[in-house]
Parts: C-alpha cells; structure tokens; sequence
C-alpha cells in the first residue's frame, strides 16, 4: 500500500506480491531429482542418527514462489521440511531488516541507560 510499483511489474494471478513475469520459470521434477542424492547427503551429515527421517528433517528455503510445485516435487522425494510461501521475498527481507535494526537501537539504549545507571552508582558510593 502506498508503494509505487515498479516498472514492469504487474501482479501475477494467484500472487499476493507484484511480479517480474520472465521471473516464472518453475524448475520441472527432473530438476529436484537430480539434486535428490546431494539433498540426501546433506541430510544424513547433519542427521547422522536419524536414519531414514533424516531426509523429513532437513530445512529447506527457497524464497522464490512460482507456483508452489517445488513443494510437493521434494516432498515425492521425502524431503517434507520446506519453506516456499507465496511472499515477496524482498518485503520479508526489508522488514526483517528494519525489526533487526530496531532491536539493536533498542539494544543500544538499553546499555547506555545501565552505563549511566552504574556510573550514578559510583558516584553515590563516592560521597
């Protein structure tokens, strides 16, 4: 809301964001089955005792929704632990950002106000 869009964007049937539309070149199944095997050893690197499950334990993030197929192809290979929301990325970062930014502003005073409070301290205990 109130963000000019930019040029060449327009909003994608079935997208709650403005999109790029040479952007939508969704990977086929072929594509996630080759890369299967590596998923797999990552898997079983960072799950050694999981056995089997290992593959259902392994996070996986790609911040680019299509169409969502991407999902369902790895989860035909076991790999069910997958983020894919149809958001724009770039919306989500920004804002994570900003909360990041702000956390460490509110950090930042919360250290100067226990400096202070410890110098005043100092200064009682030296009267």
């Amino acid at each position: 809301k109130g963000m000019k869009r930019k040029r060449g964007l327009t909003r994608a049937k079935g997208h709650t964001f403005d999109t790029d539309a040479g952007d939508h070149a969704e990977s086929p199944f072929e594509a996630y089955r080759d890369i299967a095997p590596l998923l797999q050893s990552l898997a079983h690197h960072f799950y050694p005792q999981a056995g089997e499950e290992a593959k259902s334990r392994l996070r996986l993030y790609d911040p680019y929704y299509c169409a969502g197929r991407m999902v369902t192809y790895l989860a035909r290979l076991g790999f069910t632990n997958v983020y894919n929301r149809n958001e724009d990325f770039y919306a989500v970062l920004a804002n994570t950002k900003a909360k990041e930014a702000k956390q460490q502003q509110q950090q930042q005073q919360q250290q100067q106000q226990q400096q202070q409070q410890q110098q005043q301290q100092q200064q009682q205990q030296q009267q």
